[in-house]
C-alpha cells in the first residue's frame, strides 16, 4: 500500500471510530444525558481535525507531485523559424535520469532517418534532463512537414527515474493535425529575429566590397 493510500485509510478509520464511539455512548448513556452530548462535542472536534488534516495532506501531496520529474514529448514550430522540431522536455520540479522511450511509431526527418532522442554514443535515450530543460530534434522545414506526413500523430511510453532511483512512467500521444493549414507562428517576431541574424554577414560583404572598390580607385 502506498503512503498516500495508507494515510487516507488512517484518516477514514479515525472518522469511523469517532462516529462509532458517539453511537455507543448514545446507546449506553442515553440521549437524555448531558454526558452523551459531551461525547458528541468531542467527536465533532475530532471530525474537524480530520477534515483539516485531510486538506493539509492534499496540499502536501500536490506539492510532492509537482516536485517529481515529468518528461513530455511534443511538436515545436515556434523555437526555430521555418523548422518543424520534435521536443522532449522535463516540465517537472526535479531532474529526470535514464530516460527511455518505447515508440509506437516514429517519424523520419528530411534525411530519411528516424527521429528520436537516442545519444550517438550509446543505446540509451537521455541520461539526464534537468527540470525545465528541453532537447530538440529537427524533423523538416515547417512547410514540407505537412506535405510529407498525411498523419502527424505519434505515441509511445516514456520511462525514467528521479534522483532517488524511483521508477516513473508516462504515456504520450501528440499530433499536429490541428495546425494543418494554419500559420505556424502567431506573430512576425520569430521571422524578424531570423532576418536580423543575416545583418552581420551582409555588413561583412558590404565592407569587403567597399575595400575592393577603394583598392581599385587607388590604382
Amino acid at each position: 500500500m502506498s503512503e498516500k493510500l495508507f494515510t487516507q485509510f488512517l484518516l477514514v478509520l479515525t472518522l469511523c471510530l469517532s462516529l462509532a464511539i458517539f453511537l455507543a455512548a448514545l446507546n449506553v448513556i442515553g440521549p437524555g444525558k448531558v454526558e452523551a452530548w459531551a461525547v458528541l462535542v468531542a467527536v465533532l472536534a475530532v471530525i474537524s481535525s480530520i477534515i483539516s488534516a485531510w486538506s493539509s495532506y492534499s496540499v502536501v501531496d500536490l506539492q510532492r507531485e509537482a516536485l517529481k520529474p515529468h518528461v513530455t514529448v511534443s511538436y515545436d514550430f515556434e523555437s526555430r523559424f521555418g523548422l518543424a522540431l520534435l521536443r522532449m522536455k522535463n516540465t517537472g520540479g526535479t531532474p529526470a535520469i535514464n530516460i527511455q522511450i518505447n515508440w509506437n511509431n516514429k517519424l523520419k526527418n528530411h534525411k530519411e532517418k528516424e527521429v528520436d532522442f537516442t545519444s550517438p554514443n550509446s543505446n540509451s535515450e537521455v541520461v539526464y534532463l534537468a527540470n525545465g530543460e528541453a532537447i530538440y530534434k529537427i524533423i523538416d522545414s515547417d512547410f514540407r512537414f505537412f506535405e510529407r506526413y498525411t498523419d502527424t500523430t505519434i505515441s509511445g511510453n516514456i520511462s525514467y527515474q528521479d534522483l532517488k532511483g524511483n521508477d516513473l512512467k508516462t504515456s504520450f500521444q501528440v499530433s499536429a493535425e490541428h495546425l494543418r493549414g494554419s500559420p505556424n507562428y502567431s506573430n512576425e517576431e520569430l521571422k524578424t529575429n531570423y532576418e536580423i541574424q543575416k545583418i552581420p554577414k551582409s555588413l561583412d560583404n558590404l565592407t569587403s566590397q567597399i575595400k575592393n572598390l577603394s583598392n581599385q580607385l587607388k590604382k
